[in-house]
């Protein structure tokens, strides 16, 4: 693998991660010797609302219809959620897609050729079997706007599984190859749990 330069932590992400997964993933950012740089084009919040907006979008042109037409029994979080994804405004929709763009066109600026971003890969650890609504809520949304940078701009992700939940690494479009062999190299200086 070529060598290990350019590594770069997510502090804006980190962020949004619970204290254990935080300062996990920021120890091996420093010992993998990673600077720091900023994931998100502006708040974390947008890119989550973003990312869902647009897969309701894609799920309502897609699927909404055929799964309109069998009428499945759902549960009452999963019938919301249909229920919204079906109620999707054309000019909101316009609107993130102008968005999602602004954010491509930020990562491209923030990656150049051999940086490797590493983020959380989750929130949380785990959760609760009995966590609260509003403690799903917020796990959702922080967890999907560190999970959809990739999505959202058509990049590279892969995750390194840890003790503590996980790291995922992120590079531009085109560098997977890149990516692999960092990912392997830095894997391997991850003690075994």
């Amino acid at each position: 693998p070529e060598p290990l330069v350019d590594l770069r932590l997510a502090e804006d992400a980190l962020a949004l991660a619970a204290p254990c997964i935080a300062d996990a993933v920021r120890r091996h950012a420093a010992v993998w010797g990673a600077g720091t740089m900023a994931a998100f084009p502006g708040l974390w919040a947008d890119n989550a609302r973003m990312y869902a907006y647009l897969q309701a979008t894609e799920i309502s042109e897609g699927l909404g219809r055929e799964v309109a037409r069998i009428a499945p029994r759902l549960g009452s979080m999963a019938a919301q959620r249909f229920a919204s994804t079906m109620a999707v405004d054309s000019d909101v929709a316009t609107a993130w897609v102008s968005f999602r763009r602004a954010a491509r066109s930020f990562f491209d600026l923030s990656m150049p050729p051999g940086r490797v971003m590493i983020l959380p890969t989750s929130s949380v650890a785990r959760l609760a079997r009995d966590v609260e609504h509003a403690d799903l809520r917020e796990f959702y949304a922080k967890t999907l706007a560190v999970a959809s940078i990739a999505g959202a701009v058509g990049a590279p992700q892969i995750h390194i599984p840890t003790a503590e939940g996980g790291i995922a690494l992120i590079a531009r479009q085109g560098a997977d190859r890149m990516l692999i062999d960092r990912a392997i190299a830095l894997a391997a200086q991850i003690a075994p749990t």
